[in-house]
């Protein structure tokens, strides 16, 4: 190769580098979409695993649901649609997507709450003291005998 060939190579390569360094620090992070075992490559492996996920075989990580979300559907639901977009990349048959999404490691500035002015309890009017209601006796059960007491006999020899 021609120095003019590996100069050109070198400078591209830190370049790369640069713009990668810079969304780091920019505190920004891109998640390949459909790459949901996190391997840095869309393969049909993750297209099966979203498949299996839309059709509740399986349940992904939080991490992995949002690349698994491949149309980047406003709801967030994974669905079978995916899964076909995520086999199509990994056929070669579309282009590979990206998310950029702000990364949560990044420190962000505490927000201060906005002060609110204080408010007085709203006054409550003073209530007379209310009497307990009368509980009603309890009343012994009603027995239904007859008045002689006499509930009356079968004789064994009439039942042959």
């Amino acid at each position: 190769m021609s120095k003019k060939v590996k100069l050109l190579a070198a400078t591209a390569l830190v370049l790369a580098l640069l713009v990668g360094t810079m969304s780091i620090f920019a505190g920004a992070a891109t998640i390949r979409l459909g790459d949901v075992d996190d391997n840095d490559v869309v393969t049909t492996a993750d297209a099966r695993l979203i498949l299996r996920h839309a059709v509740r075989l399986e349940t992904l990580s939080d991490d992995a649901l949002v690349a698994a979300n491949v149309d980047q559907d406003p709801e967030g639901t994974v669905s079978t649609s995916d899964a076909r977009l995520a086999l199509r990349i990994a056929v070669k048959l579309d282009e590979e997507r990206f998310l950029e999404v702000e990364d949560p490691t990044e420190p962000t500035e505490p927000t201060e709450p906005e002060p609110t002015e204080p408010t007085e309890p709203a006054p409550t009017e003073p209530t007379e003291p209310t009497e307990p209601a009368p509980t009603d006796p309890v009343e012994p059960p009603v027995e239904f005998l007859p008045d002689d007491g006499d509930i009356g006999s079968v004789d064994v020899g009439d039942l042959d």
